[in-house]
């Protein structure tokens, strides 16, 4: 491998686990996070243009259907500012929008040849695996663990507290143990459990992008399995993305039920693939695990504080007739977001315009005060006073560009979100086996993306542009086969 393709490469590496940390990492310095950031982009463009020249360098950015729909995307949404919010927190959010492009030039460059996917892979698999593995650590032993403080540290588990705990789910209702040296250091299983919304990773991410980092690390989990020949690093992948499904148990959102959604479309779409199909009782196989080992952690859980028992919750209480207030106040973001769309239908209402309209709808002419509590989704927060207009989404992508940019914006994404559908779901003969079973576990990843993505907004969220860039990667996949040039390198 030339030096300045091993460069590019490590980069691509790097821009992974710096966006599973991407967080984090503003928690902590908000400076440190640009610096990496800029530093792995800048590298990359630098390494580009010492390679290919500025022709190369502006290429790649418009190599493949995908990238050109994406630039066209980010154009229209570039052009909604003229006539948006333009508070220096839509700048900020302004200027980010390019950036996009060279994510997804930077991803498809780094598994341009299809031999690399793998170790891209496990980089992803690892980062995330990491993160919630940090996320047990700050609930168990503190957030001062990791040199942050909790957003309300009053409901954040810390070391010092009394050592006794309860376990009713696996050692009896009443049964208490007192002073257990052994087990001195885990809390009892209900402060956990409320204190991972007050916790830097909870209160930082949401529990709605730890949700995408699982589907996320799902999918590159599957593929890892279908297409490693070591036994090693199947039982390995298994064994992080079930330890990652026992963290969505503690995230307490009915949103997990999108995993049930990624797995069907695994299932479906792998066996529309002769070659994928022959592979796919592994991927059921690793499955089934991972969901056993999280259906076990749940049942160690008490009762009423989970994913699994707000999903059943929720259920019981539409049933009697009652209503959420969460679910109301969603409803009506949503509401307010197609009032939006039908009063500017051609060009949306502009870019970032929805914080300041529910604002409006939320507190009139009363100012929204700025602090953020863990506890209640933000949304239940802003509907009471409690947290700053700002915070308050459309809580729906779709609907969120279609307020925002209109058709403008929303022919180009729709067209972008077709086109990486149809890339992943037809079979081309000239790809690789391998390369066939990565483009079904693109399609699984893009699947749970646009199914989170109907609860929540990630259109910006970086990942949601990685993904994109694999996709890119497999239009260059398919144009190596057709052309006859080998993919593996």
């Amino acid at each position: 491998m030339p030096t300045l393709d091993r460069v590019r490469w490590l980069l691509g590496c790097a821009l992974v686990v710096e966006t599973t940390f991407q967080f984090l990492l503003q928690a902590w310095s908000q400076t440190v996070e640009v610096f990496l950031f800029v530093t792995i982009v800048g590298g990359f463009l630098l390494a580009t243009f010492i390679a290919k020249g500025f022709k190369g360098l502006v290429g790649i950015v418009t190599d493949t259907w995908t990238q050109r729909l994406a630039a066209l995307f980010v154009a229209a949404l570039l052009l909604t500012f003229l006539w948006g919010d333009q508070s220096s927190r839509s700048v900020l959010a302004l200027l980010r929008l390019p950036t996009y492009l060279i994510v997804v030039a930077l991803v498809a460059e780094t598994v341009r040849e299809e031999g690399r996917m793998t170790r891209f892979a496990w980089g992803m698999l690892s980062a995330i695996g990491l993160l919630y593995a940090l996320a047990l650590i700050e609930l168990v032993f503190g957030s001062d663990v990791l040199g942050l403080q909790c957003s309300k540290v009053e409901e954040c588990w810390i070391r010092s507290h009394p050592r006794n705990w309860h376990w009713p789910g696996l050692l009896g209702d009443n049964h208490t143990v007192v002073g257990a040296d052994a087990l001195s250091w885990l809390p009892p299983p209900h402060a956990l459990l409320k204190s991972l919304r007050a916790t830097v990773i909870g209160a930082a991410y949401g529990m709605n992008r730890l949700l995408l980092f699982a589907l996320l690390a799902y999918a590159v989990g599957i593929g890892i399995v279908l297409t490693s020949e070591r036994r090693r690093a199947k039982v390995l992948a298994t064994g992080l993305v079930a330890f990652v499904f026992c963290g969505l148990i503690l995230i307490e959102s009915r949103s997990t039920l999108a995993i049930v959604v990624v797995f069907v479309a695994f299932v479906v779409l792998a066996g529309r693939d002769r070659r994928v199909r022959r592979h796919v009782k592994p991927g059921i196989w690793m499955s089934l695990a991972a969901f056993a080992t999280a259906m076990a952690f749940w049942q160690m859980m008490p009762g009423d504080s989970t994913s699994i028992d707000r999903i059943e919750r929720t259920a019981r209480i539409y049933r009697q007739g009652l209503e959420i207030e969460s679910d109301q106040t969603r409803l009506a973001n949503w509401a307010l977001a197609r009032g939006m769309f039908l009063s500017h239908p051609i060009g949306g209402a502009g870019f970032r315009s929805f914080p300041p309209e529910a604002r409006k709808r939320l507190f009139g002419n009363r100012p929204a005060p700025s602090d953020i509590s863990g506890g209640a989704p933000l949304v239940d927060q802003a509907a009471r006073g409690r947290v700053g207009y700002q915070n308050v989404g459309v809580h729906n992508g779709y609907l969120e560009v279609l307020a925002e940019a209109g058709l403008l914006g929303a022919l180009p994404f729709l067209a972008l979100l077709a086109t990486a559908a149809a890339l992943t779901l037809t079979a081309i003969p000239p790809l690789s086996e391998s390369a066939a079973t990565w483009r079904v576990v693109f399609a699984v990843a893009l699947v749970g993306i646009l199914t989170i993505n109907l609860v929540d907004t990630h259109t910006e969220d970086r990942y949601f542009w990685i993904v994109l860039g694999l996709i890119a990667a497999l239009e260059n996949w398919q144009r190596a086969a057709r052309s006859g040039k080998s993919g593996n390198g």
